[in-house]
């Protein structure tokens, strides 16, 4: 059995590089559904 863990912060300047990766990896805000 594998585990994840997922953190949660407040989006700013430091953690938007993350942010826009996430939506890259997902095909934009619209594409991941």
């Amino acid at each position: 059995m594998s585990s994840s863990t997922f953190r949660c912060t407040p989006l700013d300047e430091s953690t938007w590089p993350a942010f826009a990766a996430l939506v890259e990896r997902n095909n934009g805000v619209f594409g991941g559904c």
